[in-house]
């Protein structure tokens, strides 16, 4: 399904078989031709006779190239530099593919399969560069060209992560015939760390526009690399393949790669226990592999659970998150609330007995998790106070002039002081915003004062910090757009006689500010409201 997937994305038709498997055996005489060129090359003058086309093919001089090649074709593939690189390789090297591509047009197929001394092709030279059209160019003249390793075992597919394209374009050519196919050959471990290391996670395969389908063909290409590891290796030689060359199931875990870390389970189970996934998913605060672990059976979680050198499970999730996952979160405030919520989750799936073992230096996990984050809470406590000084000066300028409103009524009174324009609509609007503005005001002005006088426990800031905070910015705002609203009433009434045309820009003009305010604002309300009343990020 993969491979079909694949051919379909990039729209190519190639044969299934390639010409030749190159094996260490029909690999080892080209080896050996670049150790005698490079030796030749050191001891004799070449390096003057071809220094000419050297410098043309690095600088990608196709016209004084041809010039040199007309006069002496075999300069064409010809091992021009010490470390027996051909022409073409020099050209591929500096990166020059349209001088590559012209002289690749006048070349035999079977001299493609020239190899330097580090046993690298043109095709891993073009893998290197990320020349997606240099690599179409080469596999169509030659097809074997992806089957061929260098002296360290990679084929050219292990080179080609600086181009999506050209990635994908080398899987459906580099087949499983052959020992080092990356899938299921000795470096195979080595090849899922590539595409880790590299942001592709088990490989996307689709834009963000088709993020649907890439999430599909991922987690199928991950299934299809466990079921060949399942259904080809003996348990020793799987428990290798998780761990060379290093352990990368937990690189996956560290980076947050859910659907890598479900499928490998479901094919290996005791991963679990080998890799010590939990840990790592709580030490780098990856929520989603926590949700997935604990699903897993009660022994497994216990046994993950388990009193280190270093404490318990809850000892280190009391040690201070790493910063990348700090800042997912704006504001240090609600940096402190996730860090109380991850503490809290982790509590209570550890056993009531070991909640309060001390580590080795003899600190329990409540005692750490102050300490490591002291610093924070303190900038949280300062981030609190600043936003609520804030907005108690607005709310309380607001709350001035709409009591003042109250009483200096538009249009004035009469002798028997009843408003003139009692009976208007305009001014029972007038009335109701105001009044609703000014219980608002009040209230936000009260939440923020709660927030300046709060004890700022490190429980506090959990709920009932963002809760107040929560309050008082959406009664600042309901306040603002109220005060908008008495505004266009009051214009209505004062303009309602001659000027009733110039009500409705400047109500629209009016209405600038409440949207500013929101776009200002509502990002960090809205993650606040998530934070503390939404969905939890331990929910599977």
């Amino acid at each position: 399904m993969v491979r079909i997937a694949l051919e379909q994305e990039l729209d190519v038709n190639q044969d299934s078989t390639p010409t030749t498997i190159i094996t260490p055996e029909t690999q080892r005489p080209m080896l050996l031709e670049a150790e005698v060129a490079a030796q030749d090359y050191l001891k004799g003058r070449k390096h003057v006779r071809y220094q000419p086309l050297y410098l043309a093919a690095n600088r990608g001089d196709w016209k004084s190239a041809k010039r040199i090649i007309d006069d002496d074709p075999s300069a064409s593939a010809a091992r021009i530099t010490s470390e027996s690189l051909t022409t073409l390789m020099v050209a591929a090297r500096a990166s020059q593919w349209r001088f590559a591509q012209k002289l690749l047009e006048d070349l035999p197929s079977e001299s493609l399969e020239t190899v330097d001394l580090d046993g690298r092709t043109l095709l891993h030279y073009a893998a290197l560069a990320g020349s997606l059209e240099t690599a179409m160019a080469l596999i169509r003249k030659n097809s074997a060209l992806p089957q061929i390793p260098d002296n360290n075992g990679w084929v050219p597919l292990y080179l080609s992560f600086s181009n999506k394209q050209l990635l994908r374009y080398l899987i459906l050519d580099t087949r499983d015939e052959h020992p080092c196919f990356p899938f299921t050959g000795p470096l195979s471990g080595l090849f899922v760390q590539f595409l880790i290391d590299s942001g592709y996670y088990a490989l996307p395969l689709k834009q963000v526009r088709e993020e649907k389908l890439k999430h599909v063909y991922a987690v199928e290409l991950v299934n299809h690399i466990c079921k060949q590891v399942f259904d080809s290796k003996t348990f020793e030689e799987t428990m290798e393949f998780f761990n060379s060359p290093g352990p990368f199931l937990p690189l996956a875990a560290e980076v947050g790669i859910v659907e890598f870390i479900r499928t490998c389970l479901q094919y290996f189970p005791d991963l679990i226990f080998v890799d010590n996934l939990l840990q790592v998913a709580i030490e780098y605060r990856q929520a989603k592999i926590f949700n997935l672990i604990k699903e897993m059976p009660a022994i497994a979680l216990q046994l993950n659970l388990g009193i280190q050198e270093s404490g318990t499970t809850l000892h280190l999730v009391a040690k201070l998150a790493p910063s990348s996952q700090l800042l997912s979160v704006s504001g240090s405030a609600l940096q402190m609330q996730r860090e109380l919520q991850w503490f809290k989750e982790v509590e209570k799936i550890t056993l009531p007995g070991r909640r309060g073992r001390f580590n080795a230096e003899g600190i329990t996990a409540k005692d750490l998790f102050t300490k490591e984050h002291k610093e924070l809470a303190a900038v949280g406590e300062k981030w609190m106070k600043d936003t609520a000084n804030s907005g108690m000066i607005v709310t309380t300028l607001i709350a001035t002039v709409l009591l003042a409103a109250a009483f200096t009524v538009p249009g004035g009174n009469n002798d028997a002081g009843i408003p003139i324009f009692l009976h208007e609509t305009s001014f029972l609007i007038f009335v109701v915003s105001d009044a609703l503005a000014l219980f608002s005001s009040i209230t936000s002005l009260l939440m923020f004062l709660s927030i300046l006088t709060a004890r700022y426990a490190e429980e506090d800031f959990l709920r009932a910090l963002p809760k107040r905070l929560i309050l008082g910015l959406g009664s600042l705002f309901f306040t603002i757009a109220s005060m908008m609203v008495v505004f266009g009433a009051t214009l209505s009434i004062v303009l309602s006689e001659k000027w009733q045309w110039a009500f409705i820009p400047i109500v629209f003009l009016a209405s600038i500010p409440v949207a500013i305010f929101a776009m200002l604002q509502l990002p960090l309300f809205i993650q606040m409201i998530n934070s503390t009343y939404g969905t939890n990020i331990f929910q599977s």
